[in-house]
C-alpha cells in the first residue's frame, strides 16, 4: 500500500515523464543490440556450431564473409571450415558442391591445405 501512496503523491505529468524515461531507456537498448556487429554473432554462430552442426551456421557465416568482400580477414572462418573439412565429410561435400564466389573459393581452398586434404584442394583449383 505503501508504494500507491508514493504513486498518488506524484502528479500525472511527472507519471508520464517516469514512463517516457523507461521507454526511452527501453528504446536504446533495442538499437544497441541491432548495432552489434554481425561479426560477434558469427562468432557465437561458429562457437556453438559444434554441439547443434547446423548447416545454416556454416551458411551464414560464408554469407557474411562474402557480403564483407575484401575488407574482412578471413582467418576465423579459415579455421572454422578446416575443422568442418576434416571432421564432417558430409559437410565438406556440401560446403565445396554450392558454386561458391571466387572469395569463398580461396577460402576453402586455404582451409583444405591446411587440414593436408590436397586431393580435394585440387579439384577446387580446375
Amino acid at each position: 500500500m505503501a508504494l500507491f501512496a508514493i504513486v498518488d503523491r506524484v502528479p500525472l505529468l511527472d507519471r508520464a515523464g517516469i514512463v517516457m524515461t523507461k521507454f526511452l531507456k527501453i528504446a536504446i537498448a533495442l538499437l544497441f543490440i541491432q548495432c552489434v556487429p554481425a561479426g560477434a554473432a558469427d562468432q557465437n554462430c561458429m562457437a556453438n556450431y559444434y554441439r547443434a552442426k547446423l548447416p545454416a551456421c556454416v551458411d551464414n557465416t560464408l554469407s557474411q564473409l562474402r557480403q564483407a568482400g575484401s575488407k574482412s580477414d578471413p582467418g576465423a572462418v579459415i579455421g572454422f571450415l578446416a575443422q568442418i573439412f576434416s571432421t564432417s565429410p558430409e559437410e565438406k561435400r556440401r560446403i565445396l558442391g554450392a558454386e561458391p564466389s571466387q572469395q569463398i573459393q580461396s577460402v576453402d581452398l586455404v582451409a583444405l591445405y591446411r587440414v593436408g586434404l590436397y586431393d580435394d584442394a585440387r579439384k577446387i583449383r580446375r
